[in-house]
């Protein structure tokens, strides 16, 4: 890139700076530069690019201050008109990439505001160049590039309200999940009609329906690639979680319409196997409490299915769900189809619809044996999209006529032995199915222990109690004698129902453990401590072999071969598990944390940043109002600088506060260091408060004073 000696008239604003924001550009910060420039020459020179249709004519993009600096000392005449100044010049450049080299070089700036970057990256998209060359000019990760210019295209009067602090940069992200501007201003118009404390990102992706619940469940329904096919659009939305990977349904009609033909598709193959006409309705019957009528249900025996049917039936699924992933595979980041994946979907497509065809033949060669009466079924979509067909009595007449036309005949009714459903019950299975459903694990259980062994109904769940009172006392005994079978037992469970989601059932045990999920917010401020250990031990914890073998029984006696070490760090990651969220507010306030905190050596505030246990980051100052904000400063700095503060947006004043917090900064007060090095919020503090630094109103009226 060469270096040339420019004179003032030879030298322009370019149109492709990035800068938009006029607060570096003010008549003291112009003057400032210019005394500078006086004073100590020019350090950096300014780059440019030759203007076109503007012979020898050259546009300032990165270095718009110094330009305006010069400009000043010349018409003052502090400068000759030509004086040289240096500058480094782009040739041949396009214009989308000078947009994108302006934003790279003014981004490593401390005054170019967030908005600046977003709305540069859009302009140079605008201008043709491509996010990967975006990406390459800037240095930065393809998928930052995306996100920006996602941001930086939305429309106008969102755009507009998150430059001027109306909206949060979390608010342009959830508008950004789409690309859809008529929606995106559809939803802004209804965003602003909201009261203030509901205008949050999530009430924004709430009326975009970004991770619609029931829209979600209907694409799982009717199938991704089915919808796409005909025509159907799913955004994801880039600023999720990756874990959430919630999306947009774009054709909201077309996927209801989809879901609505598979669904009558799929009543009337059921009509078919019960063999006869079948009412369908919305709801189960409903008791009087509001709730479902169990014992309304009926289960129905299903006629068994050969051993080949079940062999070709289970490699049927285990091929469609190979076919699923395969085609997710094949998904950008925009959920969109990679380019030049046509072929590969073409092949997916051609085995996937032939081996769907092939599970329904085989799951509606078994008939299905409804008793005669007043019936009807409802069909339930869940969350995967997986469906599950109930038959139900109209109401309990209906089924008291049933029995009744059932008791005339004067044959004799069969013996209890000859209840069967021709299926295997699964261990605990019986144990996890719930009470009083007709036909169901349980009752199946029940009746082949009183066929078996000739109890009663009483007997067996005598029996159960009995066994489970045996198996407590052998566990007592093992713990008076400095066994530990209890202990590793309880420990172990607890962390295998938390780790892998196994059954109670399964495990022998009730779960006593039900952990809160941390909101993103909260995620980022912990993983600025060192408190984000926990997180990275319990994922540690999960890939010991106790928890990753498949048998339950094996697995335990690998926890039981641990060490004492390994089996105390399990004991005590379980007990952080289920830690209530606490703050020292009042009703939030848990007295016996304090004491637990003080048991761990936590005393005061400064034990906690000693520990790295609190760190008070920007993102932390962000969670306050503007006014509590400046309020926490004024113990440690004098009112004037707070005071032009005040008047900064809103990531400014977090990062001074950030600053004066942990970097000690040269505003500071006299003799203010060490406690603005040992500060941590109030609410945070565990034990006996200091009021005399808290940072709250009582310190604002003390130095307004």
């Amino acid at each position: 890139m060469p270096y040339r000696a420019l004179t003032i008239d030879q030298l322009d604003l370019s149109p492709f700076n990035a800068r938009t924001d006029k607060r570096a550009l003010t008549p003291s910060a112009i003057e400032a530069m210019a005394t500078s420039l006086a004073a100590k020459g020019q350090i950096m020179p300014i780059v440019v690019h030759p203007m076109k249709g503007r012979k020898d004519k050259f546009g300032v993009f990165a270095g718009q201050r110094r330009y305006r600096a010069f400009k000043a000392l010349i018409e003052a005449g502090r400068l000759p008109r030509d004086h040289p100044i240096d500058a480094m010049v782009r040739e041949a450049e396009t214009e989308g990439d000078l947009i994108a080299l302006s934003t790279a070089e003014n981004a490593i700036r401390w005054d170019l505001y967030p908005y600046e970057t977003y709305a540069a990256l859009a302009r140079s998209r605008k201008r043709g160049s491509s996010i990967e060359e975006i990406a390459g000019i800037m240095g930065q990760d393809i998928d930052w590039v995306r996100r920006g210019v996602r941001l930086g295209m939305l429309p106008e009067p969102i755009f507009r309200a998150y430059a001027e602090d109306e909206i949060t940069l979390e608010c342009a992200k959830a508008f950004a999940a789409t690309e859809d501007a008529q929606l995106q201003l559809h939803v802004f118009l209804k965003f602003k009609e909201q009261p203030r404390h509901l205008r949050t990102a999530t009430t924004v992706r709430q009326m975009l329906k970004v991770g619609d619940r029931e829209l979600t469940r209907l694409l799982h329904f009717v199938g991704e690639e089915t919808y796409r096919a005909e025509g159907g659009r799913f955004e994801l939305d880039m600023f999720a979680d990756e874990e959430e990977h919630r999306g947009i349904v774009t054709d909201e009609g077309l996927l209801r319409d989809l879901a609505s033909a598979k669904l009558d598709d799929l009543r009337r193959r059921i009509r078919a196997r019960v063999g006869r006409e079948l009412r369908f309705g919305a709801e189960p019957p409903m008791n009087d409490f509001n709730m479902i009528d169990r014992s309304l249900q009926i289960v129905p025996p299903l006629s068994p299915l050969s051993a080949e049917d079940v062999a070709r039936h289970e490699q049927l699924l285990a091929e469609q769900a190979k076919l699923e992933d395969c085609a997710r595979d094949l998904l950008g980041d925009d959920g969109e189809p990679l380019p030049g994946s046509e072929p590969a979907f073409a092949e997916i497509d051609a085995r996937y619809g032939p081996n769907e065809a092939e599970i329904a033949r085989i799951e509606d060669s078994r008939p299905i044996a409804l008793p005669a009466g007043d019936i009807f079924a409802t069909i339930d979509i869940d969350d995967d999209g997986a469906t599950e067909i109930r038959y139900w009595w109209k109401d309990h007449k209906a089924r008291a006529a049933a029995d009744k036309s059932a008791s005339k005949p004067p044959a004799r009714r069969q013996p209890h032995n000859s209840f069967s459903i021709d299926r295997i019950l699964s261990d605990g299975e019986a144990i996890a199915a719930p009470i009083g459903e007709p036909w169901h694990a349980r009752t199946i259980a029940e009746h082949r222990a009183k066929d078996s062994y000739g109890l009663t109904q009483d007997g067996v769940q005598s029996l159960r109690s009995l066994r489970r009172a045996i198996l407590r006392g052998q566990l007592l005994e093992d713990g008076d004698a400095a066994g530990t079978v209890a202990r590793d037992y309880f420990v172990w469970g607890q962390l295998r129902m938390v780790l892998t989601r196994t059954a109670s059932a399964a495990i022998g045990m009730k779960s006593l453990i039900a952990p809160d999920r941390d909101t993103p917010e909260a995620r980022e401020l912990i993983e600025a401590t060192t408190m984000c250990r926990y997180e990275n031990a319990l994922l540690e914890l999960a890939e010991w072999d106790c928890f990753t073998e498949g048998d339950l029984a094996t697995a335990f006696r690998a926890y039981r071969a641990l060490d004492e070490a390994q089996k105390d760090e399990a004991l005590t990651l379980l007990a952080c598990i289920p830690l209530e969220r606490s703050l020292n507010a009042d009703g939030y306030r848990i007295p016996l944390h304090d004491a637990v905190a003080a048991e761990t050596s936590i005393h005061g505030p400064s034990s906690l940043r000693e520990f790295e246990a609190f760190t008070p980051t920007a993102p932390f100052f962000a969670l306050f109002s503007k006014d509590h904000r400046l309020e926490l400063a004024l113990p440690f700095v004098d009112r004037a600088t707070v005071a032009t503060w005040a008047k900064r947006k809103s990531a400014e004043q977090t990062q001074f506060l950030a600053r004066v917090f942990v970097d000690q900064t040269a505003d500071l007060l006299d003799g203010t260091d060490r406690d603005a090095g040992n500060w941590v919020h109030p609410i945070l503090q565990f034990g006996p408060q200091d009021p005399a630094r808290s940072g709250g109103a009582a310190a604002m009226q003390e130095a307004a004073e």
